[in-house]
């Protein structure tokens, strides 16, 4: 994964050639009480195109196949632009942070920029713009089969009434991880499951760089678990650990009995990843192919196998350890055998031994 300004990224977001302008203790001042307005996008704005070897080939006539591609993607899989909803979300952190009020109607632009809009406001009115977004399904150049999802989205906060910009920025989102990379027909069949976990990953990482970089705001494990600030908000309450007898795969394959209790092997947020593996691990879940051990390295990396006998347990440490220097089980089956306490986790040393056959 890269964060990037580089000529493909520039070609992501719109005006992300212009400096960057995070929020400052003088426009934080600004903030404090006023009413948040939401621009509104149309949907067809959303930029969304698709790059194969053959397209790339056919210069400006590639360019316009490569954009139809990308509006059918879009009707075909009723993609919305997530820059909606990374809008929605930055407002409320802002209205709970600066004790400000969201307007409930979203404002068009109506043929204005948002500059001009942003001076038809009052002076009582902060203007949040964010999108529209752009994404590029793009091959690898030195995997033609495999590709990446590309993501980018602008954002603009202006003061009402003087239209002057309090914070202007955007994020660029290139993910580099060419040996998990998905095939074309991967991304665009079925119900395009894979295609969305992918631009999920970008939209959240973007979301949490803008927060972060421009609003210094604490970042989000996932936009989609944003809601509306409760009035008084209550601390989590921990899930108990739950300590069940070990399955028969457990006692197949290990010298010791696994913990669990630590998640559900869909608690994608709890799995101990970079962020580069997020969309990798959710279309490993909409995966319907049977996955009996699933192995985490300490870089962040995950292996899975639908085999579950000792020797195959052992293949996929040697996979894992060939790229990492320290792998563990994460999950048998469905079971996740996680623990947060290092010693306790299950590394090679605890699986059975290899026998060697006559």
């Amino acid at each position: 994964m890269r964060f990037i300004l580089s000529v493909l990224g520039l070609l992501l977001v719109t005006g992300c050639a212009t400096a960057p302008i995070p929020l400052s203790p003088q426009s934080e001042a600004l903030l404090k009480g006023k009413q948040i307005k939401l621009v509104e996008h149309q949907k067809e704005e959303m930029a969304f195109s698709t790059l194969t070897p053959g397209g790339a080939a056919f210069g400006m006539i590639g360019a316009a196949i490569s954009s139809n591609n990308g509006k059918q993607a879009v009707a075909k899989f009723g993609l919305l632009d997530p820059a909606a909803e990374i809008a929605q979300g930055l407002a409320q952190s802002l209205a709970s942070q600066y004790s400000a009020r969201i307007a409930t109607d979203l404002i068009p632009l109506g043929g204005l920029n948002p500059e001009e809009l942003a001076r038809k406001q009052s002076t009582d009115t902060l203007l949040l713009d964010v999108g529209p977004s752009s994404t590029m399904v793009v091959y690898y150049p030195t995997s033609w089969g495999k590709y990446r999802v590309m993501y980018g989205v602008p954002v603009k906060l202006f003061e009402g009434k003087s239209g002057q910009i309090l914070v202007q920025g955007s994020c660029s989102y290139v993910p580099d991880d060419l040996p998990h990379a998905p095939s074309y027909d991967e991304l665009f069949g079925g119900q395009g499951e894979v295609l969305r976990t992918h631009l999920r990953t970008g939209q959240t990482i973007c979301d949490n760089m803008i927060r972060k970089d421009l609003f210094h705001l604490p970042a989000q494990t996932d936009v989609a678990a944003q809601t509306t600030p409760a009035t008084a908000p209550t601390a989590p309450v921990p899930a108990p650990a739950i300590n069940r007898a070990p399955s028969r795969m457990a006692a197949q394959l290990l010298l010791v009995t696994p913990q669990n209790g630590y998640a559900q092997i869909n608690e994608i947020d709890k799995f101990p990843m970079s962020a580069k593996y997020r969309s990798n691990y959710e279309a490993y879940l909409a995966n319907p192919k049977p996955t009996k051990m699933l192995v985490t390295g300490s870089k962040g990396g995950f292996y899975s196998t639908g085999n579950a006998s000792v020797e195959q347990a052992h293949a996929l440490f040697d996979r894992c350890l060939a790229q990492h220097p320290e792998c563990w089980v994460y999950a048998l089956n469905d079971e996740v055998v996680w623990s947060e306490d290092k010693a306790l986790r299950i590394g090679r040393d605890k699986l059975k031994p290899l026998t060697s056959h006559p």
